[in-house]
């Protein structure tokens, strides 16, 4: 199986046209010529550009991350979105060195000074 972002979509359309076969009627003609007009746009005109664009290595990392992300994804219209993982909350910065006592900024003295 491939990887390729764009190989995975199209594999996506190809199946969108199977579905639309099985299930075309007067009543969803519409929906369906709509859907179909946008694949044919992406596979002709966006695709081509993308890949051109992006090359092989990147899209297959794209597609890499497509096919993991299925997993989650709604099998159904009314299927429930899982919400992403929150982001961790942002650690607290290191607590600041208290400044030096005012007496010792005052207090230049030297063991020179003294001896």
């Amino acid at each position: 199986m491939s990887t390729d972002a764009i190989v995975l979509l199209k594999e996506d359309h190809k199946e969108m046209r199977r579905l639309f076969k099985a299930f075309q009627d007067a009543e969803k003609g519409l929906l369906i010529e709509n859907v179909t007009h946008h694949v044919e746009e992406e596979e002709q005109e966006w695709f081509p550009k993308v890949r051109d664009a992006l090359g092989r290595k990147q899209l297959q990392e794209i597609g890499e991350k497509m096919i993991a992300l299925r997993a989650d994804a709604p099998r159904t219209p009314t299927a429930p979105r899982r919400a992403p993982p929150r982001p961790a909350p942002p650690r607290p910065a290191p607590p600041r060195p208290a400044p030096p006592h005012p007496a010792i900024l005052h207090f230049p003295l030297l063991v020179s000074d003294i001896w």
